[in-house]
This record gives structure tokens, sequence and C-alpha cells, in this order.
């Protein structure tokens, strides 16, 4: 099983966030997501992947525009950003659309669209995530790793099926969570936030 690391952690220290980096690179974390001043902080051979603002916040387009372009421009090889989760809700799969086209003609780098599950019925995720396969989007990540917006089994099993369909790796498929998960044949995101003491315990 494969692991990310997305760590929220504005207090962090340059010397913890590298502390953090390097830990997660030594125990072979395919990707550690920080938000952009701490990538700007990590020195270029830690910055694997940056994430947009909030883990669960979704911004407008002109704004993930812009964060998807110093992710590029900071030398990390993925970001990862919240869908407007009121977008899929409602059905504006056409901006939705539109949105990840202009971030594909912006940005080279792999894009990690996040799925928020708060009040997502498994319809609407099935739909979100044909419409990120349909724009060639294969890597995407259930959930934000937050209290109020867990992983339940029935999520998992809808979207490991949908990998399973289009015949996609399931590593492309993570799942977030606070706590590292056991036996799952997708990868694990497991996600810190806020203090130094919650770094150092992942």
């Amino acid at each position: 099983m494969e692991r990310t690391l997305l760590a929220y952690g504005p207090s962090l220290t340059t010397m913890q966030l590298q502390a953090l980096a390097e830990r997660a690179q030594n125990e072979k974390f395919h990707t550690v997501y920080v938000q952009e001043l701490a990538a700007s902080r990590l020195p270029p051979s830690l910055r694997r992947g940056m994430l947009a603002s909030l883990p669960f916040a979704g911004l407008m387009p002109e704004q993930l525009l812009f964060m998807g372009g110093r992710a590029q421009e900071l030398g990390c090889n993925s970001f990862t950003f919240a869908l407007p989760g009121g977008w899929i809700r409602d059905g504006r799969y056409a901006e939705t659309t539109e949105l990840l086209q202009s971030l594909q003609k912006q940005v080279s780098i792999r894009l990690v669209p996040t799925l928020i599950l708060a009040q997502l019925d498994l319809d609407h995720l099935r739909e979100a995530m044909q419409l990120c396969f349909s724009v060639g989007i294969e890597t995407l990540c259930l959930g934000t790793g937050t209290n109020l917006d867990s992983v339940d089994a029935a999520a998992i099993e809808c979207a490991q099926d949908m990998y399973r369909t289009q015949k996609i790796p399931l590593h492309h498929l993570e799942i977030a969570s606070t706590e590292p998960l056991e036996g799952l044949e997708a990868t694990n995101r497991i996600c810190i936030s806020q203090t130094s003491a919650e770094a150092s315990s992942y």
C-alpha cells in the first residue's frame, strides 16, 4: 500500500517542516503535500506536492489557477485542491469541467482533485469521478481528512469499483484519514494539521 502525507501546519518552523519532509521521504511516502509558504521554505529536493489553501476549502477558479501556477513555479510535481463541494452537489458539471480543463492548460504537473464527501451521496460521487476521468485526470482523493468529512466504507467501495471499471490502477486513488489505515488497496493519504505535536506523531 502506498502512502502520501498532507501537512497543513502554518505554525511549523522551517526546521520542523524540513524534518517532517525528510522523515516522510525516508519512510517512502510517495508525496508530501504542504502549503505554498511551506513549499517555498523547503529545499528544492524536498518539494514534492503543494496543496491549495486549506485542505477542505474550495477556492474560486482564478485562485486555483494562481495556486496551481505557483506549485509549478516552485518545482512541485503534484498539486492537490478541493473541488467546490457545492458545485458537485448541485450538478454544476459544466463549470467543474471548465475549471479542470483550465488548470490542465496552465499547469503541467499532476493534478489531484479532492472530493469533499460531506453531504455528497454516492450517485454524485460517481458523477464527479467520471467527470474527472473524462478530462484525463486519474489521481483523485476521497475526503479531506477532517472530522467533518470522514470517508466511510461505502464511499471507498464505490470509488474502488469506479477505478476497476475504468481499469485505472488503485494506487491512483488516495483515501484521506487522520490516522494510518490498514489493508487498503488504494493509497492512504495521512492528513496532519496545525501543531508540531501532531506533526511529530503521525
